[in-house]
């Protein structure tokens, strides 16, 4: 097929063409989300390397009752329907990773994008949330 056959396919079929244009767009753009999000993921040791040598901070957008049940070490919770009020509470932390989590890793993403559209630049998301933490052998505090 040459050049001159497809433009005259695109002209006799151009809703065809639109169409294809259409989905191949949403395509790529889907990819480029879901390989945005999935950089964003960290699993346990590198949560744990974050918050050692990046003074990286914790943060569970579980409800205060089930973060009282047990949460990791030096959390700070923030619920996740009182986040876009409590920014401020974050400021310090603007420039330094923050790491969100809740108990399956999914609610925790709302958390990413509030903290990620108000400016927060090293936000990620601890996948598997406190089920893949605790999977992991790794300690819970009730403090």
């Amino acid at each position: 097929m040459n050049f001159s056959q497809l433009v005259e396919f695109a002209g006799n079929h151009s809703l065809l063409v639109m169409a294809f244009i259409g989905v191949l767009f949403l395509i790529i753009v889907t990819e480029l989300n879901r390989k945005r999000m999935t950089m964003r993921d960290v699993g346990p040791m590198q949560l744990t390397q974050l918050v050692n040598h990046q003074d990286g901070m914790v943060l569970d957008v579980r409800d205060a009752a089930v973060f009282k049940q047990g949460h990791i070490v030096n959390a700070k919770n923030i619920p996740i329907e009182q986040l876009p009020k409590r920014l401020n509470e974050l400021e310090n932390h603007k420039d330094k990773p923050i790491i969100v989590c809740c108990q399956r890793g999914v609610t925790s993403l709302r958390g990413v994008n509030v903290l990620t559209h108000a400016g927060f630049d090293k936000v990620f998301n601890l996948k598997g949330g406190i089920n893949g933490w605790v999977a992991d052998k790794l300690p819970l505090s009730k403090k």
